[in-house]
């Protein structure tokens, strides 16, 4: 939408930041971020915004990588679900236990937002 009007795209943020004191928590948190920034790079975006300084190098790389130009203005987006074929809509991917989503969890975070809410 913005790219019609002429104007950047901005993405949103990861809710990760970088972890200090235990290497494996925080190379796993550092994959998830850039996965995310990649989303956000192939969803058009121009730029995101980041939660923790340490990330810019990181958030810099993969928009280099993946757009080589100032931005993507002149990117006109196809019709949504124009080349996905029904075949494709029965695919499914088997998640990991350790990433996927669980009713508990789920529970856990939604109590969260609704305490700080309530704050």
């Amino acid at each position: 939408m913005c790219h019609q009007k002429g104007t950047f795209g901005m993405g949103g943020t990861t809710g990760q930041i970088p972890i200090k004191n235990d290497p494996n928590a925080n190379a796993w948190v550092i994959a998830r971020i850039k996965w995310n920034e990649v989303q956000e790079v192939m969803a058009r975006h121009d730029r995101m915004w980041l939660t923790h300084p340490v990330l810019v190098l990181l958030a810099k790389a993969v928009f280099d990588n993946y757009m080589p130009m100032p931005n993507q203005i002149d990117w006109v987006m196809a019709p949504v679900g124009a080349k996905v074929r029904e075949v494709q809509l029965l695919e499914f991917t088997l998640v990991d236990e350790a990433v996927a989503v669980t009713t508990e969890g789920l529970t856990k975070r939604i109590a969260i937002v609704l305490t700080y809410t309530e704050a």
